[in-house]
């Protein structure tokens, strides 16, 4: 497997990660801080949040059009993607409920709120673009109806950030993503929380790369952009992508 930091990531990829500074705020600020109190008085980028950066780089780098997520969370990667410039569809499921609200945190302050609340207010907060309403949010209730459906069968690319924990459900996670995959032309899955010293994620990648010669990329992003030095810079792990075709 290649191994590549995020910075040169970039390089290859040629993507300007400073362009998009002030709409990455805005999607973490959204999606993706954790509470503090008091809150900063502005908002920072904090460990972590380079991953919508990543996402969309490497989006971008393959032009994709359609995008396939297993695990919304707040829906940061989702938003993320929908600002690519051939984007033009997006569907997240989740085993929450897309408009059900529940205690959240918006900008280090806790809220109640629904990632349907958290995508209008994305809405609300940049310019339009084509690709902004073609975001989806689903319960893990439509995957049935979703996946036999012949017009869902051209994802050119899936991100897998869902149970980090169960291998099977992991493998489940990659058998749905070759369905829904099998038309297109190019076709990568993107896994979240490589790690060698927690989660399964790792041995169930590890097992399709052996079974199905799947040719892998990581990428380590963690602190990479954004780092006050508490945490040290992660290395050999993070991000796989993996080519089927």
């Amino acid at each position: 497997m290649k191994n590549i930091d995020l910075k040169s990531f970039f390089e290859e990829s040629g993507y300007d990660w400073e362009n998009d500074i002030p709409i990455m705020k805005e999607i973490c600020k959204l999606s993706k801080t954790a509470y503090r109190e008091p809150p900063p008085e502005e908002f920072e980028f904090t460990y972590g949040m380079e991953q919508p950066f990543f996402i969309k780089a490497f989006l971008e780098s393959v032009y994709c059009e359609k995008f396939f997520e297993i695990g919304t969370g707040r829906g940061t990667c989702a938003m993320a993607v929908a600002l690519c410039a051939d984007m033009k569809k997006v569907d997240s499921f989740d085993i929450l409920v897309p408009d059900e609200k529940r205690d959240n945190v918006i900008n280090f302050r806790k809220e109640e709120a629904s990632n349907m609340d958290i995508l209008e207010r994305f809405r609300a907060s940049v310019p339009s673009t084509n690709s902004l309403s073609e975001i989806k949010f689903h319960h893990v209730s439509d995957y049935a109806s979703f996946i036999h459906n012949p017009d869902n069968k051209d994802y050119s690319v899936c991100f897998i950030d869902g149970d980090h924990s169960n291998s099977q459900i992991i493998l489940n996670d990659y058998l749905v993503c070759n369905n829904v995959m099998q038309d297109a032309k190019s076709a990568y899955i993107i896994w979240d929380d490589y790690y060698p010293d927690k989660h399964v994620v790792k041995q169930v990648v590890d097992k399709i790369i052996e079974v199905d010669k799947r040719e892998c990329t990581l990428v380590s992003f963690r602190g990479h952009l954004f780092n006050d030095g508490s945490k040290d810079k992660e290395e050999g792990a993070g991000e796989v992508i993996m080519k089927l075709k």
